[in-house]
């Protein structure tokens, strides 16, 4: 018997109506899931993109002919190579960056932002062989 709020009388709990706590068709762990794959939706694109600056970076860096000098010879510009490599980090961070205006975990996402901001164009330079003056690393003065 349970007290009834209406009145202070006593009644039986099985004429008493059964609340719904089911709230949603997915549980929890689905929910996490989908939640997953959208926020991974999200952040692909801009790392497809901060590739298409390290390429960028990389025919920048010594030139058309390659850091070999076959060819046309050796063309080095370390400006468009630096610009390219901070431009990978700033378009691979947007897609972190709506994560975490959209995200009810603030905290986390801006530290992935931020990571993703540094370490894109740290990475991008080690893979196409640049050091942080934006010539290659192995050029023979």
């Amino acid at each position: 018997m349970t007290k009834d709020l209406y009145g202070g009388l006593f009644c039986y709990d099985e004429y008493m109506p059964k609340k719904n706590t089911q709230t949603s068709v997915l549980d929890s762990s689905s929910k996490d899931i989908l939640r997953a794959i959208f926020y991974a939706i999200l952040i692909i694109p801009g790392l497809f993109f901060a590739y298409m600056y390290w390429f960028n970076a990389g025919m920048s860096l010594c030139g058309i002919s390659g850091c070999s000098g076959g060819g046309f010879g050796v063309s080095y510009d370390p400006q468009a190579t630096q610009d390219a490599l901070i431009n990978s980090g700033i378009v691979a961070a947007i897609g972190p960056l709506i994560v975490f205006f959209i995200s009810k975990f603030k905290g986390q996402w801006i530290i992935i932002t931020f990571l993703t901001l540094v370490l894109v164009p740290i990475i991008g330079g080690m893979y196409i062989g640049a050091g942080f003056d934006g010539y290659p690393i192995n050029r023979k003065v």
